[in-house]
């Protein structure tokens, strides 16, 4: 799980132009993709490297405690002297202040028991602080 700043400044900078075509051209507006959208395609360019025979399926559109979400289930292999085939989900959750991305990945045998909690864990993050 990561937080940042740098992926809230990128959905602020694709918030930017949907605001000015929506004022000269309401059509084009309707067609340019949620900031959210355009932070999780980023993120699949960071994350698919990291593994050989990466696949994913289309982002679903969610809402979490932090803010917009994406969430993508993915598979691939492993890297390394044991090559492994992984399944997991790869998130993105864009508020206010930051940018949350959760990947949440196992073993191909192993994803049957554990897609459900990593669900119930990717839900269950929120924005939080010092308390």
């Amino acid at each position: 799980m990561d937080a940042d700043l740098q992926g809230s400044l990128m959905g602020d900078i694709a918030r930017a132009p949907a605001g000015a075509l929506g004022d000269v051209a309401p059509g084009l507006a309707a067609k340019v993709k949620p900031p959210v959208e355009v932070v999780h395609g980023m993120n699949k360019k960071k994350v698919s490297g990291d593994y050989a025979d990466y696949k994913e399926q289309p982002a679903k559109p969610f809402t979490s405690a932090v803010g917009e979400a994406r969430i993508s289930e993915f598979t691939g292999t492993s890297g390394g002297s044991f090559k492994e085939k992984i399944h997991g989900y790869r998130v993105t959750m864009l508020g206010g202040e930051r940018a949350v991305t959760v990947i949440s990945k196992c073993t191909e045998e192993d994803w049957p028991n554990l897609k459900a909690p990593f669900a119930r864990v990717i839900q269950s993050v929120k924005p939080g602080g010092p308390g």
